[in-house]
């Protein structure tokens, strides 16, 4: 795994061994910041379900402006402080539940969720992310998952754009506009 652009590029990035985590490949997130990459600069960007840290990672590298890393995981937690290390940059790390930090009060731009699948958590999380009006207006959620199973987009979002890899799939959701959704 490694920071595929920006200040870091190339730079090798560690990651958390077994199956509690799995690293977005640098195919997927290649083509993630491909689609997002006029986004990053100055954005401020929540890494939710961080793992390894690499999301937030590349966006700093990128120029965002300031990333939030989250993990209930302290092997998780660990690993982004060590791929932080020589990284520049406004961060802030959390090892808490999910829930925490979007109850915090903050906005953002850009959203990443790569919540564990099967687990449910990536639509507690856009649930939250509406009721507590977390995202900015124009900003952007980009949530991993399955393909075989796609996340159900609740009251208030859209999800505005979906593309395949593999078995995995990369939505990207944003507030819906006349009050409707495209779950």
């Amino acid at each position: 795994m490694r920071i595929i652009s920006g200040k870091y590029r190339g730079r090798a990035l560690k990651s958390l061994q077994g199956e509690i985590t799995r690293p977005t490949t640098d195919r997927v997130k290649e083509s993630l910041f491909d689609i997002i990459q006029f986004c990053v600069k100055d954005s401020v960007v929540l890494d939710l379900f961080a793992g390894s840290g690499a999301l937030g990672i590349e966006c700093l590298s990128r120029g965002a402006k300031r990333a939030v890393f989250c993990d209930v995981d302290k092997g998780a937690v660990e690993i982004v402080k060590q791929n932080l290390k020589n990284i520049d940059g406004n961060y802030k790390i959390f090892n808490c539940d999910f829930t925490r930090v979007l109850k915090a009060g903050d906005k953002y731009d850009i959203i990443f969720i790569d919540a564990p699948y099967r687990s449910g958590l990536a639509y507690k999380a856009l649930e939250l992310i509406v009721s507590e009006g977390v995202l900015e207006e124009d900003g952007i959620i980009c949530c991993e998952r399955l393909f075989e199973l796609p996340v159900e987009i609740p009251s208030g979002l859209e999800r505005r754009d979906s593309r395949k890899y593999g078995i995995t799939a990369l939505d990207f959701i944003g507030y819906a506009k006349n009050g409707s959704n495209n779950g």
